[in-house]
């Protein structure tokens, strides 16, 4: 009886695995010199906190998909590229509520962040690559090769 349940629970996984399809995101592969170019600001920092500001929805390929509109508050240890003089900036970002691929941003997050300015602040360039991972001893300590490439790309 026990291996016609365990032939029995087999069975329905394989159907179910069969009728299942899993959708695979493409995700753009990372440019460092165009994320360099498209920045207003580039800077190294700290997220402080992440607040949800309001739900939206995005264009994604011609349909339209809920998301969640962010601001977060970031700690700026270093300015790479712009003018800011600022030891704290808020920019926004959007999370789609299916996964697209996007980079989620969350508290405590250490990086190198690519930002545009607009009329409403500062906002990622891309939502794929919206900052490159950095350790707090990275940020506090020296220059990474990064920072010294995209000061001679600027």
């Amino acid at each position: 009886m026990r291996n016609v349940n365990l032939r029995f629970a087999l069975a329905v996984a394989a159907v179910l695995s069969l009728s299942w399809q899993a959708e695979a995101i493409p995700i753009p592969a990372l440019d460092l010199s165009a994320l360099t170019r498209g920045a207003d600001v580039i800077v190294v920092g700290l997220v402080r906190s992440v607040l949800q500001e309001e739900s939206v929805r995005i264009d994604f390929q011609g349909q339209s998909i809920p998301a969640r509109r962010m601001l977060a508050s970031l700690h700026v240890n270093r300015t790479v590229k712009g003018l800011t003089s600022f030891r704290e900036i808020s920019f926004r970002f959007t999370l789609p509520e299916t996964d697209l691929g996007y980079t989620r941003i969350s508290q405590g997050q250490v990086g190198i962040f690519f930002l545009s300015r607009s009329p409403r602040g500062y906002s990622v360039i891309n939502p794929h690559y919206p900052f490159l991972t950095a350790s707090l001893s990275t940020v506090h300590s020296h220059r990474s090769k990064f920072v010294n490439r995209a000061e001679i790309i600027h």
